[in-house]
């Protein structure tokens, strides 16, 4: 299963890094969480041949599984609509900006970085005013000098491997040999001239192959030493590819035609292009390399959720917003409503919560004391209390972002600011009516997470005010595996846990301070933890 994984991640980073200009092989390698193992594979393959090999085989078959696929797409395509494709792939290019000019930032004053950006786009600039003009770049009739030049583009091309953000697909097309390579591995998909277009890809691999192993380490020196440099150089690549594709693929090309069609349909999926190349860069937190801390920070599984059906988010996301001005519905009416979306948003992100003790449930005030692990935990515990209506409580920072906000606001949750006193006590008086009213509520009682996994953290006091105020009862409710939700670079089938215990009624606690009862609850929540862990062999 190991190495059906790699494999599979193999194709996607190859399959990206082939048709997908603007997203490099190494970026996309570290969403999936394969770019480090790969690095340390290459750099010491001949101090661990055995176990370096077992990961590298399966990651370039793969990797040529996806390229071959890419191929015929992009060529296939190509021939039939010319305009298309090219403003897709410039909108490809033009979404990796943003990224790569807010890491410029702390650089903007370094004058040999410049210098370095300028010699780079003047060399391609020259390069396409020279060598390639008026020219189409195939490989028939080559002689050993094109051999050579194609040698030369291996060693170029394969430095996109261990740089992140420094593109493949990009890196060709500045060079003019992107569709020349494409055609060819369609070629060679339908046995077409096999012996030599078998000697052409050869060559090019051969290049391609050395450059990785001999200037894996070099470059990782250089990135090291020279990060801020490294980073103009890569910035001159996506700067000048555009211009690059421009001049080959309409201004010095006869034959190029396009229609009205061709243009509407290429700017509409070229926005598409840019604004999903500009999410995918927000999946890794590029500052922190260790690939268990990247892991943790992943947000891959929450994208997939909004990408996977994008038009039904956008469906329920206008829903959700035209409901909050809806005054006429009942509470009972939006929290179904929300539930429905909660339901949703399990079955596109692959969740399948594991609730028990439901039977310590019922309709009646309920303060839920809930511990916290990550992001999915609140959508976690309102999809367990789906017969059960319920509010909540949370810090304002945290539910800003879209579909958090709205259902806030359909579920009337109650929102503080941690950092402001005033608002606290405000907040926690609405929240005493609320439930003296018969309103449930959920409240993490921990206030943040910060990569606790199901280990528990400090317990607040301040929200158990409410149950004293409003003598209602308390039910401890324990997520376990929830951070792995939002927290890991995975779209698997994942199962966190909402353990809901036994309540502790208003008389068991009435006559104790809050310290002693949060240390009670503590307790309940930590022994429910531990027979949760001996279960897992933990």
């Amino acid at each position: 299963m190991k190495k059906l994984s790699i494999l599979l991640k193999g194709i996607v980073v190859g399959f990206v890094s082939c048709a997908i200009p603007g997203v490099s092989a190494s970026t996309f390698a570290i969403i999936l969480g394969v770019y480090y193992t790969m690095i340390e594979s290459i750099s010491m393959i001949l101090k661990n041949f055995k176990k370096s090999m077992g990961f590298l085989v399966f990651m370039l078959l793969g990797y040529a599984i996806g390229a071959l696929l890419a191929a015929i797409l992009v060529s296939t395509i190509y021939d039939k609509y010319p305009l298309a494709i090219v403003i897709i792939i410039i909108c490809f290019i033009v979404g990796s900006l943003p990224n790569m000019i807010k890491d410029l930032i702390p650089h903007i004053k370094k004058v040999s970085g410049w210098i370095v950006f300028i010699v780079i786009v003047g060399l391609f600039i020259a390069y396409s005013g020279f060598v390639v003009k008026h020219e189409e770049i195939t490989f028939v009739d080559m002689n050993y000098v094109d051999y050579i030049k194609l040698l030369i583009i291996g060693l170029i091309t394969s430095i996109t491997l261990v740089i992140p953000g420094m593109d493949f697909a990009v890196v060709l097309l500045s060079l003019g040999y992107y569709y020349a390579i494409m055609d060819l591995m369609k070629n060679l998909l339908f046995l077409n001239d096999v012996l030599n277009n078998l000697l052409i890809l050869g060559t090019y691999l051969v290049g391609y192959g050395v450059g990785c192993f001999l200037l894996s380490n070099l470059i990782k020196k250089l990135v090291k030493k020279h990060e801020a440099i490294m980073k103009f150089a890569t910035f001159a690549f996506v700067v000048v590819s555009p211009y690059m594709i421009i001049k080959k693929c309409i201004i010095d090309n006869d034959g190029f035609y396009y229609s009205n069609g061709q243009l509407i349909v290429g700017i509409i999926i070229g926005i598409i292009a840019l604004l999903s190349v500009m999410l995918m860069y927000r999946l890794t937190n590029k500052d922190d390399k260790r690939v268990n801390a990247m892991k943790k920070r992943n947000m891959l599984r929450f994208y997939f959720t909004l990408i996977r059906e994008l038009p039904v988010t956008f469906y329920y996301l206008i829903k959700m917003k035209k409901m909050t001005k809806k005054q006429e519905l009942t509470f009972e009416e939006k929290y179904a409503f929300c539930q429905k979306i909660l339901a949703k948003v399990n079955k596109l992100g692959n969740v399948y919560p594991v609730v028990v003790g439901l039977e310590n449930v019922d309709k009646n005030a309920t303060l839920y004391i809930v511990n916290h692990q990550g992001r999915y935990d609140g959508i976690g515990a309102l999809s367990a209390l789906k017969d059960f209506p319920c509010s909540f409580i949370a810090d304002k920072k945290r539910i800003c972002w879209p579909f958090y906000r709205e259902l806030s606001t359909l579920l009337e949750a109650i929102e503080l600011e941690l950092d402001n006193p005033r608002s606290e006590i405000k907040a926690l008086q609405e929240m005493s009516e609320g439930l003296i009213n018969g309103r449930s509520y959920l409240a993490f009682i921990e206030g943040k997470y910060e990569d606790n996994g199901n280990n528990l953290q400090e317990f607040k006091t301040g929200v158990l005010k409410t149950a004293y105020r409003a003598k209602v009862k308390i039910t401890p409710v324990v997520l376990y595996d929830t951070y792995l939700v939002y927290g890991k670079s995975s779209i698997k089938k994942i199962s966190p846990e909402i353990h809901f215990l036994k309540p502790i009624e208003y008389e068991e606690f009435a006559e104790i301070n809050r310290k002693e009862l949060a240390d009670i609850i503590k307790e309940k929540m930590q022994n429910e933890i531990n027979i949760i862990n001996t279960r897992k062999g933990v």
